[in-house]
């Protein structure tokens, strides 16, 4: 299931995007310019960095940057990284019957593969270049 936690994520790295030639950013910056609580905000740090998606630089100049170029990092790596490798529309119990066989179950697992599909196909460069977007949608 893609959250708010996606959400701001996304809001999070298209930051990056566009002023990380400035250098590293600091949290709070990023926090005040995409309206994201700041303590919302250090929550995806961790798993967004654990990804190699974000590097963190400590001190006075300090901040977060991008690991890799934007173009390098597809959308299905951040929803990964922040929502987990399940399926979007796919829970547990889903799965469980998906792999009893049951009708209803294949088709969430299809459906997840398309959305699956389409998300490695956006890149974060994409995201932040909004006309490219609607292409895909």
């Amino acid at each position: 299931m893609i959250t708010s936690r996606s959400r701001y994520g996304l809001l999070l790295l298209i930051d990056l995007v566009d002023h990380g030639e400035e250098g590293p950013l600091d949290m709070a910056g990023i926090a005040r310019r995409q309206n994201i609580p700041e303590a919302y905000l250090a929550k995806l740090i961790a798993p967004l960095k654990a990804a190699g998606i974000i590097e963190t630089l400590r001190g006075p100049r300090g901040g977060l940057s991008l690991a890799k170029p934007a173009r390098s990092t597809s959308m299905l790596e951040i929803v990964e990284a922040l929502e987990g490798r399940s399926g979007f529309g796919t829970g547990r119990d889903e799965m469980e019957k998906a792999e009893a066989g049951t009708k209803a179950a294949r088709t969430w697992l299809a459906f997840d593969a398309v959305i699956k599909r389409e998300l490695a196909t956006i890149s974060l460069e994409d995201a932040a270049a909004e006309a490219a977007l609607e292409y895909h949608i």
